[in-house]
């Protein structure tokens, strides 16, 4: 363990790039923090918004009451269907009646005029147009209507989301990662006398790498945990915020973003730090030893 030891000496001789490098990574570290909140409070939502909307699909005029169940119990069984309902011609005049607060009498008509029709639920919001596409592409409706505009606003807002954040995380990660390799390689090219007589009194190369990419990993662990105990301490005061001013909204709670910030933090950090590290001390060992 005397590699540790060195490391954690080296750590201390250089207290300016090494808190240049710890901020790097400690920034990196909160901005992905925020991407997970979002992604995580979206997930929340998908759900919660696909049980809101309803896929409403009528039937066309000559499918029999036989066919039609059938039907539902075909698309009971695709995976994105949460709940279907089913409503007979009689059901959707009863329906009818209640929402307009009439009796049969004030609907003096031979023949019922409304369709067979089924009402279903999503399990995720993002999946109504495509769940409602398949329902059309059977060929028994006649009009198959769900959130429209509000829907394809909220699954683009999604998709935009997902794929503006992960170009984002992407360049953060790569920025991260040159500050850190720049800054291991300035310290090291500081100790090159020290390598080279290490190196001539037979140090193999794997040892004089050993304590620098310690190194660098503990400065990577530091800010990744650094930058976990901050993201939770405000996400508690921002989210004890939003469940009293919005409680009626579908919040994530604190514990649901604990455990995937504490695992994405630490490897995150500790991988920066160790690839910052290896690429600094390859170059610089190549000068160094040839």
């Amino acid at each position: 363990m005397g590699f540790v030891r060195d490391a954690f000496y080296n750590l201390r001789k250089r207290p300016s790039l090494v808190l240049i490098g710890f901020l790097s990574i400690f920034f990196t570290q909160l901005i992905v923090n925020i991407f997970i909140f979002g992604y995580l409070e979206m997930e929340k939502m998908g759900k919660f918004s696909g049980q809101s909307f309803t896929i409403k699909a009528y039937f066309q005029s000559e499918i029999t009451d036989e066919k039609a169940q059938e039907t539902v119990q075909k698309l009971k069984n695709l995976p994105n269907v949460s709940s279907i309902v089913f409503l007979s011609k009689e059901d959707a005049q009863k329906k009818f009646l209640e929402y307009f607060e009439l009796t049969p009498e004030d609907f003096p008509v031979d023949e019922n005029p409304f369709p067979l029709s089924v009402e279903i639920t999503p399990k995720r919001v993002e999946s109504i147009p495509e769940l409602a596409n398949q329902v059309k592409n059977t060929g028994l409706f006649d009009d198959v209507i769900y959130g429209g505009k509000n829907v394809d606003v909220f699954v683009r807002f999604y998709h935009m989301l997902l794929s503006v954040g992960s170009i984002v995380l992407f360049l953060v990660f790569i920025f991260s990662l040159v500050v850190i390799i720049n800054l291991i390689r300035i310290s090291i090219q500081s100790r090159k006398e020290e390598i080279r007589v290490f190196h001539l009194i037979g140090a193999t190369e794997t040892f004089i790498r050993r304590p620098i990419i310690t190194e660098g990993f503990f400065e990577g662990l530091f800010a990744g945990i650094s930058a976990f105990f901050l993201g939770i301490l405000v996400f508690h005061f921002l989210l004890d915020f939003l469940h009293a001013a919005f409680p009626f909204f579908p919040w994530i709670n604190l514990t649901d973003i604990m455990a995937p910030l504490l695992v994405v933090d630490t490897f995150m950090g500790g991988v920066i730090g160790i690839l910052g590290s290896l690429i600094a001390c390859n170059s610089v060992l190549k000068e160094v030893l040839r």
